[in-house]
């Protein structure tokens, strides 16, 4: 098989490598000649300048470039019909977003990398919300937090926030509408804020935090209440689920094989280029998460709170 990868930078060279441990022969593009050359070291078959020098003939592409040429790496790459997995933000806009779903093929061509989708801690709890062993979800919390350097081209609501848009969309199949959106009080909206959504007949709000201003310990953390009481997964134990019942002083734990959600999703890529299903996230799924982001981004550029 053979993979077109755009950008082979600081995440790019991980998903490089994924790649080549998935058995498929890789062309990488990248502007930075460092790059290419430190692709061809580690078993790139062949290393480019740009876009149009990839391979027309390949399977499939990932485009793993800075969000700012998204747009143009996709829809550069769209008139060759390969499926595109795109690294998120898939674009940095609404206008973007309404450019790209207009392009021709491109609700069936394009697919956007949630990693957190894939992820074992993440699947764990949708299987306790399917069974219902706790009762019904009371709601959801979810904390991103860490003292990190932005990428220069993104503030917060697209870099951080799309991860957990889509644990919220994978968990409930929906994203209630945004309620309350606050910036964070230790320094620009850029880096952080807090958010509710809530639909009014809905009896599952969901809160979440995001600051990129809370040194030293990162923290990646999803809740889910149910009747009987709640279920977490954090970064700080990665590899269990822990139920607290209320009943109960007693945590019990689902332990997690620990395979990682990127090779995981590039394994979902490979076999839908192989004719399988196709894998998360669809055009469809990223106009729900693209709303929300843009809607609390523009909550926090005019200083509203919604």
């Amino acid at each position: 098989m053979k993979i077109g990868l755009v950008g082979c930078g600081r995440w790019g060279k991980n998903i490089l490598r994924d790649l080549l441990s998935l058995e498929t022969d890789v062309y990488v593009c990248d502007p930075s000649p460092q790059s290419r050359e430190a692709a061809i070291s580690v078993g790139a078959r062949r290393a480019v300048a740009n876009v149009e020098s990839l391979p027309a003939d390949s399977d499939g592409y990932v485009v793993a470039s800075p969000a700012t040429y998204h747009l143009n790496n996709i829809v550069s790459l769209l008139p060759r019909g390969a499926p595109i997995f795109v690294e998120k933000p898939l674009v940095r806009s609404l206008e973007e977003f309404n450019i790209l779903k207009s392009t021709h093929n491109a609700a069936k061509t394009v697919f956007v990398m949630h990693k957190w989708r894939y992820h074992e801690g993440v699947a764990a709890l949708k299987s306790l919300i399917e069974q219902a062993t706790l009762g019904q979800v009371h709601g959801l919390r979810l904390q991103r937090t860490s003292w990190a350097e932005m990428h220069p081209d993104v503030d917060a609501t697209q870099q951080l926030l799309p991860h957990d848009l889509s644990i919220i969309l994978h968990l409930l199949s929906t994203i209630p509408p945004l309620d309350i959106v606050r910036s964070t009080p230790l320094g620009p909206s850029r880096f952080g804020f807090w958010a509710s959504f809530r639909c009014p007949d809905s009896l599952i709000p969901v809160h979440l935090e995001i600051d990129n201003l809370l040194p030293p310990v990162s923290l990646r953390s999803c809740s889910i209440g149910f009747d009987h009481g709640v279920a977490t997964f954090s970064s700080l134990q990665p590899d269990v689920v822990s139920i607290y019942r209320h009943d109960s002083p007693v945590a019990d734990e689902i332990n997690l094989p620990g395979q990682m959600p990127l090779l995981a999703e590039l394994r979902a890529f490979k076999a839908h280029i192989l004719g399988g299903p196709p894998p998360l996230s669809s055009l469809a799924d990223e106009s729900i998460i693209n709303a929300r982001a843009c809607q609390i981004q523009e909550c926090l550029q005019r200083g509203c709170h919604q």
